[in-house]
């Protein structure tokens, strides 16, 4: 029998830089440095992403997944994503509030230009 998940399946978007992707959650939760806790499984192929501080509701309160979502989630890693390489962490605008999240390709898939 497949283990069931629990968690939230994040929206996000992924770039393609060649060597390696970025992708960029759309989180319900603070990500701003020091706020959010970002894991690579390699195991599952994904990333958890959950706030450091966790909601004073809990979650059999919240009647929707979306709501559900401010606990954190998972983001599904593309085939090629090398899950032997450990991923980078990054922040940007001007408040340092959007998560990015650099994770590097096996290498038969780097485009050679």
């Amino acid at each position: 029998m497949a283990e069931k998940c629990t968690a939230s399946t994040l929206n996000y978007t992924i770039s393609d830089f060649g060597d390696h992707y970025v992708i960029t959650p759309r989180c319900y939760f603070d990500v701003k440095p020091n706020k959010a806790k970002v894991k690579l499984n390699r195991e599952l192929g994904v990333i958890n992403i959950a706030p450091k501080k966790k909601p004073k509701l809990g979650k059999e309160d919240y009647k929707c997944n979306t709501s559900n979502m401010i606990f954190g989630g998972m983001i599904y890693l593309p085939k090629k994503a090398d899950l032997s390489q450990e991923i980078e962490i990054d922040h940007e605008g001007p408040v340092k509030q959007i998560l990015l999240v650099r994770v590097k390709k096996q290498a038969q898939y780097v485009a050679l230009d």
